[in-house]
């Protein structure tokens, strides 16, 4: 599951285990670490897979995250930068995404950057008979998530749809 962003001066890569980050100017990789290790220290954030990265332009911040499995619920790990430089501090966070569809798992999240919050995607499939039971959108604040302070995250159903594909906003800059 590759996925990239480009901010003006970063490059941020991801493949379920492993966040690579690179300048444009080319060469090395400035920041090279595993997704577990990254999120070492967030409960329920041991190993990310489904991952997903995006650069907010309109706030010249990074976000990335994926989803975890601990034990029978399924949690979303999610990253913000601190400053437009995604090879310095995060804040780090994680939250249950069968908070309300409690014999659900979660899996294939998708992420969209809006103007006041961050948008996940995703779909949910019965634990018990294993087959597709809704899809869910998550709304996670990006004001507290950018300040370093607790998230509040507001979950919608998505009737009728599968794989809720959130937009992503572009042209700030």
């Amino acid at each position: 599951d590759p996925i990239m962003t480009a901010g003006p001066g970063h490059l941020v890569a991801l493949v379920n285990t492993t966040i690579r980050m690179w300048g444009k100017s080319g060469g090395a990789p400035l920041f090279s670490q595993t997704t577990g290790g990254f999120f070492t220290g967030v409960p329920n954030c041991g190993d990310p897979f489904d991952v997903f990265v995006d650069y907010d332009e309109q706030n010249d911040r990074y976000v990335l995250g994926g989803m975890t499995l601990s034990g029978s619920s399924s949690f979303i790990c999610i990253a913000a930068t601190q400053t437009g430089d995604p090879t310095t501090l995060w804040n780090r966070y994680s939250f249950r995404s069968d908070a309300i569809l409690t014999s659900a798992s979660g899996d294939y999240p998708h992420m969209g950057i809006g103007l006041h919050a961050v948008y996940i995607g995703m779909n949910m499939f019965d634990d018990a008979a294993g087959t597709f039971d809704s899809a869910r959108l998550f709304a996670v604040s990006k004001a507290a998530m950018y300040a370093g302070t607790a998230i509040q995250v507001a979950e919608f159903g998505v009737a009728g749809f599968r794989t809720a594909q959130p937009a992503r906003i572009r042209g700030f800059n």
